[in-house]
């Protein structure tokens, strides 16, 4: 078998190669030796090229693996950023529920402002919005509500540092304003409390007229001979309003005698008013009225020559003269409150 074989690779081998346009041909004449020969080379040459330019698969597994780790910051980073903006939408709905609660705080102090003004009679202050642009304001603040109340009860529970200096800020704030606003509720229970005060003391004319006899001893018209006479008559037509000195209580009324038609007031800390010789009464007994209110109409009623009030002031069961109360000043007023005790 190895003679065979050792024969085979020394036999020669002819290969003719014609043109079908020319009679030449070309003879290639090899033995099968010379084959596996360039085959060994070709597959030499071959190993040397892929072992010098084969690709470097380091450089790509380097490649691939910066590709993953871009893939893994991209996530990381889209995390982030939504929840940046979940951040920023609970962090709006914060600012907008400071908004809200800050214009709620202004509008009290604006409201406490008008009182203000209108208890000691200032002019008001002119809005400088319009009632368009008020309205827009409401109407923004309820769509705001909502949101901003679910945001705050969400950052309730978060116990974040920016958190917990938004709210400290807001509380901060909301402090300024109530400090703001305390003087001005103090001074508005201060001007309330003078008001009621100076209602429940007399003051002015009962009624439009004159005076037409005073308080003190007088020749009685009816009687005939000098008498005391208790209050001041102020002469007026008949039917024209009696309105009632102070604020206070109808202690009584009807027909008391020479008194005719009357009324009497209790206005505390013994201070009374009487109102006699009315055409008519208009008000009941235990009724409460008001600094103003008409009580009675001017007649002649009673011991009475003519239509005219016969008016007094009662002080711990003594009528004294009702002159002086018809004045009106701050200082008298003054005196007054300090001298029944009502400051």
């Amino acid at each position: 078998m190895a003679g065979k074989n050792s024969s085979f690779l020394k036999n020669v081998f002819t290969v003719r190669i014609v043109s079908e346009n020319s009679q030449k041909s070309i003879l290639f004449k090899f033995k099968p030796m010379h084959v596996i020969l360039l085959f060994v080379i070709l597959f030499c040459i071959g190993f040397y090229f892929y072992s010098t330019f084969k690709p470097d698969n380091s450089e790509l597994l380097a490649l691939n693996s910066q590709y993953e780790q871009s893939i893994k910051t991209n996530r990381e980073l889209t995390l982030h950023i939504d929840k940046l903006r979940e951040e920023r939408n609970r962090l709006a709905g914060l600012v907008e529920m400071q908004n809200i609660e800050l214009a709620d705080r202004l509008e009290d102090v604006e409201k406490t402002d008008s009182e203000v003004r209108s208890i000691i009679g200032l002019p008001k202050k002119e809005k400088k919005t319009s009632d368009t642009n008020a309205n827009l304001h409401r109407q923004r603040r309820t769509s705001l509500s909502s949101r901003s109340k679910l945001a705050y009860s969400y950052l309730k529970m978060n116990s974040s540092p920016l958190f917990s200096e938004i709210k400290s800020e807001i509380e901060e704030k909301g402090k300024n304003i109530e400090s703001l606003k305390a003087p001005v509720i103090k001074h508005v229970q201060k001007v309330e409390r003078r008001k009621r005060l100076e209602s429940l003391i007399p003051t002015g004319m009962p009624t439009s007229g004159f005076i037409s006899s005073p308080f003190g001893y007088r020749y009685h018209p009816v009687m005939g001979y000098s008498r005391f006479h208790s209050g001041v008559d102020i002469a007026a037509c008949s039917g024209v309003g009696i309105h009632a000195a102070a604020s206070g209580r109808v202690v009584d009324c009807g027909y008391m005698g020479g008194y005719g038609n009357c009324v009497v007031l209790s206005h505390g800390y013994g201070l009374k008013t009487l109102y006699g010789h009315c055409s008519s009464i208009n008000v009941n007994l235990g009724q409460y009225v008001n600094k103003g209110d008409v009580i009675a109409f001017v007649g002649s009623t009673g011991m009475s020559t003519g239509p005219h009030l016969h008016y007094e002031v009662i002080e711990n069961g003594v009528q004294i003269d009702p002159v002086p109360f018809f004045e009106y000043s701050q200082q008298r007023i003054d005196r007054l409150i300090s001298k029944y005790g009502l400051n």
